[in-house]
């Protein structure tokens, strides 16, 4: 992607140019944190997660109400070499077998040794969320498929079956569906590994600010990044039940009905657009971006994926 910035005509995006105050010891700040996490979705409260571990004060915002694709999909965590859930179910994986399909499927463009790093710390990382709550079943689906039933929890989810493949890497079922007891259900399973991670993050500390944008970094004269400037509604509100409402109901017709859901995406951008406040977060040792793609971005689509802007965007109104 070319290099460009918020001065440009084709920048297609809210986020402003980096600030850099004149004099650092004069800066407020309205909240403060080691490490500041801007996007509250599956990659951002893993991150949180971990940071807290370390022992570091983590703050994490999201402009809606995190979640992110992850919770929005259907709970599918792509993981072999020899899982604790595969182990359970009979199936037989190692990383060399995982790693000799992947490197066919992915055609060089990840390098080798962050592949390998891949499948060598999968089965390490079904047991990390496993140990953040987040449940597995290892009743397995043998065939290839996209989804399977509410009766199945691991299956193939990758072309491994494929017999091109197949005569190269030994085939195992490597797609891990999170686990939901009450009642059998085939759509809405993203909660299932969101949730006990968002649930673990607070538990350990993790403090969350919701309806709140990240708009441009702060950094100081050297370049390094020291916090951030924010956009937030405010908390407990009107238009905070409002905006939650309309941004709710955009992503629940995202799927089905987009015109409907373009319709309460664009009345939840209002709210944003004329009730929010600046807040600045002080980040002492970095920040860390989880903040998704640009598939909702129809601007940048156009411009950079031009081939996929007729397809129908799957995530959420922030990517």
């Amino acid at each position: 992607m070319e290099n460009i910035n918020p001065s440009d005509e084709e920048w297609f995006s809210q986020i402003k140019e980096p600030l850099t105050p004149s004099n650092m010891s004069k800066m407020s700040w309205d909240e403060e944190a080691d490490v500041v996490v801007i996007g509250c979705g599956g990659g951002g409260v893993s991150a949180a997660l971990e940071a807290s571990e370390q022992n570091q004060q983590v703050l994490m915002i999201d402009r809606f109400f995190g979640g992110g694709a992850t919770a929005a999909s259907g709970g599918g965590f792509y993981a072999g070499g020899g899982t604790k859930i595969q182990k359970e179910a009979g199936v037989e994986d190692n990383p060399d077998e995982m790693f000799k399909y992947l490197q066919m499927e992915t055609q060089g463009i990840v390098k080798d040794s962050t592949l390998r790093k891949f499948c060598e710390d999968s089965p390490k990382n079904i047991d990390w969320l496993l140990g953040h709550g987040v449940e597995f079943n290892a009743s397995v689906y043998k065939k290839k498929t996209s989804y399977p039933t509410s009766n199945y929890y691991l299956y193939h989810s990758d072309n491994s079956l494929v017999p091109k493949y197949a005569e190269i890497a030994k085939p195992a079922a490597r797609g891990h569906r999170g686990y939901i007891k009450k009642g059998l259900r085939v759509t809405g399973l993203g909660g299932s590994i969101f949730d006990p991670l968002f649930n673990s993050a607070k538990k350990n500390g993790v403090k969350v600010l919701l309806q709140t944008e990240a708009i441009r970094l702060i950094q100081n004269r050297g370049g390094r990044v020291v916090g951030l400037e924010v956009l937030q509604i405010p908390p407990g509100t009107k238009s905070a039940k409002r905006h939650m409402k309309f941004s709710k109901r955009a992503q629940d017709f995202q799927m089905y009905i987009r015109p409907i859901a373009n319709y309460y995406r664009k009345k939840a951008i209002e709210i944003e657009e004329n009730e929010r406040k600046t807040k600045t977060i002080k980040a002492k040792k970095g920040v860390i971006l989880a903040t998704g793609g640009f598939i909702f971005n129809r601007q940048m689509v156009r411009k950079y994926i031009p081939k996929y802007e007729g397809g129908l965007p799957l995530g959420t109104t922030g990517d």
